[in-house]
């Protein structure tokens, strides 16, 4: 019977339609459950930074009204600490833009280790207030891989994120 031959097909190419739309819609909903966790992390150091590039900034600017004379030196040593202060904040937020999708990122060539040291700075405070130690172990050439610069990233984030959380757990 044709006409029921056809409806199965409408029926079959539908359905595989769907199931397209609906796997393509899990995958990202997975990518951005682990963006909002990795922003969480990132963004609680990045506001532990801004409240001490604050507080400089505040010191300086009450030292700047109150003193006549200022100690060059220690103007110098604040300025450089806040200059840090900027630049890690600066860091973060580009590591956490690595994050998000892009329909202009392609597949390349990654050195794995590059990502590890991003994901390490992101996590560093967690691992040292957990008292967690990270050790990656080195073997033969550098590990490469052909894929997107988030992605890596965002497995790297949940292997760590996950691992913190279940050494949490434990007595140490």
């Amino acid at each position: 019977n044709n006409k029921a031959i056809r409806l199965i097909d409408k029926v079959e190419n539908d359905y595989k339609a769907e199931k397209r739309f609906l796997t393509k819609r899990a995958e990202t909903t997975e990518v951005l459950a682990g963006v909002g966790l990795s922003v969480e992390t990132a963004s609680h150091d990045i506001m532990g930074v801004i409240a001490k590039v604050f507080t400089n900034l505040d010191g300086l600017i009450s030292d700047l009204l109150s003193n006549d004379k200022i100690d060059k030196e220690e103007l110098v040593e604040d300025l450089q600490s806040i200059r840090g202060g900027v630049g890690f904040v600066e860091a973060q937020l580009k590591d956490i833009q690595l994050l998000f999708r892009s329909s202009k990122q392609r597949r390349k060539q990654i050195r794995v280790g590059d990502i590890i040291s991003k994901v390490e700075r992101i996590y560093k405070r967690e691992l040292e207030k957990e008292d967690i130690i990270l050790s990656i172990n080195i073997i033969g050439s550098p590990l490469v891989v052909k894929t997107t610069d988030a992605v890596l990233l965002q497995l790297l984030l949940n292997l760590i994120d996950n691992s913190v959380y279940w050494l949490k757990q434990i007595e140490k």
